[in-house]
């Protein structure tokens, strides 16, 4: 980094292949804003003819691009090097829906891809890190369904999201993975009375229950954990380290149990100021961070190294040699 050369003066191939595998080296540490930036310059620079392996830069470029917000588009579509995709769309799915249930599945055996990406080194990324925007989805679907605008424009009352309303939303994702199925009319339990999200979510007790008994959960395969059902205390640490992540924008009254939106007015209205685009507040964050002038293993642009970039040697030993 202090004495290479800029990595534009080496040939293309070699170009391509280095930040391919500094992406790799960035995703394996957790540096998925470097890795991102790696790989995307090493996709754009692979020539349109090497099919195998721009595949293989993809695998990694759209892992990096999930963990961030950036779900893959339409674009790729008529790529020969898309059909890599398919894998990943029901995970890109579910965390735009915020269905926990179809994301735990589709990184699960039930998809037939869990041992694809195990062996790829991207399985527990995508778990530890894709859940957390899952549950900021979760939460946005729940305002939505359950939030009423005020009347009157000039309301200085905050937009509010109710915590027991996502601990409901949250006990349908257990219920849902253990093995319960909806009812079959659901627009007659509709009629039932039941408002907000008891209603909207089909309140976990008027699920159909298992013929047998629930599943037995793994560790990682429930909700929480296993097959512990959520309850008020699981769910506001999680909102709450939303919002120290900056994903969600408020606060938590506990006195009230509900989250509160800044900002609304300033900022366009209640889902844009409480729900921030998650790659915005990485890019963001970034920015801050100062991680986007230069990516560490990248030289992009020639150093004045002094002294022609000469290494005093003095007093070296050969390699092997003991002290």
């Amino acid at each position: 980094m202090a004495a290479s050369p800029p990595l534009g003066l080496y040939p293309a191939a070699q170009r391509v292949t280095y930040l391919y595998y500094l992406g790799r080296y960035h995703f394996a540490t957790g540096h998925f804003y470097y890795a991102q930036q790696c790989l995307q310059s090493a996709y754009d620079q692979c020539h349109n003819r090497c099919i195998k392996q721009r595949r293989t830069v993809l695998i990694y470029l759209v892992s990096a691009n999930l963990i961030l917000g950036r779900l893959p588009s339409q674009a790729f579509a008529g790529r020969p090097e898309s059909d890599v995709l398919q894998k990943f769309i029901p995970i890109a799915n579910a965390i735009r829906k915020g269905d926990m249930p179809a994301f735990k599945r589709g990184l699960g055996p039930e998809s037939g891809n869990e041992r694809w990406f195990f062996e790829h080194g991207i399985l527990l990324q995508l778990q530890s890190r894709c859940e957390v925007l899952v549950w900021r989805s979760l939460a946005r679907r729940v305002f939505l369904l359950t939030y009423n605008f005020p009347w009157d424009p000039e309301s200085k009352k905050a937009p509010t999201l109710s915590l027991e309303d996502v601990v409901v939303a949250f006990q349908l994702c257990q219920k849902l993975l253990e093995g319960w199925q909806k009812p079959v009319d659901p627009h007659a339990f509709m009629q039932s009375g039941r408002t907000h999200a008891n209603a909207m979510f089909m309140k976990t007790p008027d699920l159909v229950p298992p013929q047998n008994r629930p599943q037995s959960l793994r560790i990682g395969r429930g909700t929480i954990f296993g097959n512990k059902m959520p309850e008020l205390n699981d769910v506001e640490p999680i909102i709450a380290s939303l919002i120290q992540q900056g994903l969600l924008h408020g606060f938590i009254s506990h006195t009230q149990g509900k989250f509160a939106i800044i900002g609304a007015k300033q900022k366009g209205g209640p889902l844009q100021a409480g729900f921030p685009p998650v790659w915005e507040v990485l890019h963001d964050r970034a920015v801050s961070q100062n991680r986007v002038a230069e990516c560490p293993g990248w030289v992009q642009r020639e150093k004045n190294l002094g002294m022609g970039g000469v290494v005093n040697l003095t007093g070296a030993r050969p390699a092997g040699e003991n002290s």
